[in-house]
């Protein structure tokens, strides 16, 4: 694949109350209510980790989006400085929060499977799950049909974020031999952060290979979706946290491939 995830931002308004909640941040915790508007303040976040939801896996943070998701425990983190991201004739990708698994695990493969979250400029959540799923297709694997995109399907992750999901796949034959790899699959899921930014996290990885990351393996991944740092809850956004048995799926979700920031796989 050729590479990388990118988001894409789009800043909806929701009233007085959703400005004064982001725009006033301090270092002390605290907690005010409206209406039905709770809002908890909290200081910057740094750093690219943070205590993972599930044992024997490693948490991303993304502190300019203040969201985190969790990975398997042998993927990489990088750094804050080490986005992923490509340019296609359908629109850029510049995924923050990247983690990869199996680098150059063969020649024309630069990573097995690679996971960031990326903005949107799409208001709806089901557009923007498809434009990144399709602009992930073409930039990461040189699919420039994007693939074969499932039906959008609501979904609410572990900790109550609601959103939707879709995925994307196609065959795909590495430009250097050497790979069995043979298709990819891309998974993706539109949402909003507590700032109602629209992203989406994204995961890339190639399919037909040894040890590749499984269909359900990635939709856990997304079910640990969650905002961190500070908590601003509307109605209609976040819900009540659930049991991660009930995320919902698409129908012959498969695998795609991944690739580091536009490079050729």
């Amino acid at each position: 694949m050729i590479i990388a995830v990118v988001s894409v931002i789009v800043v909806l308004a929701i009233g007085v109350a959703v400005a004064v909640a982001i725009g006033a941040r301090s270092s002390d915790d605290s907690t005010t209510s409206a209406g039905s508007t709770t809002t908890t303040k909290a200081g910057p976040l740094s750093g690219t980790s943070t205590a993972p939801l599930a044992p024997g896996s490693k948490g991303v943070l993304i502190p300019t989006y203040r969201v985190a998701y969790d990975v398997p425990s042998a993927w990489t983190i990088h750094s804050d400085s080490d986005p992923m991201s490509f340019t296609t004739a359908n629109g850029s990708v510049d995924g923050r929060g990247q983690a990869t698994e199996g680098a150059d695990y063969c020649p024309g493969s630069v990573y097995r499977a690679m996971a960031a979250v990326t903005s949107s400029t799409e208001t709806d959540l089901a557009a923007a799950a498809k434009s990144v799923a399709k602009i992930s297709a073409a930039g990461g694997y040189s699919d420039p049909t994007g693939g074969k995109i499932s039906t959008p399907t609501s979904l609410k992750t572990q900790s109550g974020v609601s959103g939707q999901f879709v995925e994307t796949s196609g065959a795909w034959t590495p430009q250097i031999p050497g790979c069995t790899a043979n298709a990819y699959s891309v998974y993706t899921f539109g949402f909003r952060n507590a700032a109602t930014t629209t992203l989406v996290l994204t995961i890339l990885v190639d399919r037909g290979t040894t040890g590749e990351l499984t269909a359900d393996q990635a939709k856990k991944m997304i079910d640990s979706l969650r905002w961190t740092g500070s908590r601003t809850r509307w109605p209609g956004i976040i819900g009540s946290p659930r049991s991660s048995s009930s995320i919902e799926t698409c129908a012959g979700c498969s695998r795609s491939g991944s690739t580091a920031s536009n490079t050729p796989r």
